[in-house]
């Protein structure tokens, strides 16, 4: 080998290296959705998520906070992974014990078979804001004829 050789193999290595040490990791998931709805009562947040495909994934991680700040969100659920390389699968959990009218952000990560959490989303949501209204009843509207008046009689 030639000492320029000798002197160029170093250098490229780590070149290299340094490009595979700071590639952001990717995710192994194909995320179909990520979708947070209110739950049964104004306490319950239900989250979801779907995946078509699942690649070296060892579990998803869901965290949340009362800020969009990730640094202050709290891991609240683990959930391993049950799709494949082939095959997807949908997934749910219900959140408990909220306050109603607080917003709470929710993250989803995918945990890797080698330990990388991967940010796949974020969302929010209003406890106990989307539950239905009480129900209004609407009564037929009747026009008041011109030729009676209030307290006539009539």
């Amino acid at each position: 080998m030639s000492r320029l050789a000798k002197r160029c193999v170093p250098v490229v290595l780590a070149v290299v290296l340094s490009l595979v040490i700071a590639a952001p990791t990717r995710a192994g998931v194909g995320l179909s959705y990520f979708e947070v709805n209110q739950g049964s009562s104004p306490t319950q947040i239900v989250v979801t998520w779907g995946t078509e495909t699942e690649t070296d994934t060892a579990a998803f991680v869901i965290k949340r906070a009362t800020n969009p700040d990730p640094a202050q969100a709290l891991i609240i659920h683990i959930e391993p992974a049950r799709g494949s390389a082939i095959t997807g699968f949908d997934y749910r959990y219900t959140d408990t014990g909220l306050t109603p009218g607080q917003v709470y952000y929710y993250w989803l990560f995918e945990l890797t078979t080698n330990g990388q959490l991967v940010n796949l989303g974020v969302t929010q949501i209003t406890a106990g804001g989307t539950l239905p209204a009480e129900p209004r009843v609407f009564l037929p509207w009747t026009p008041i004829s011109a030729a009676s008046s209030v307290g006539d009689g009539r």
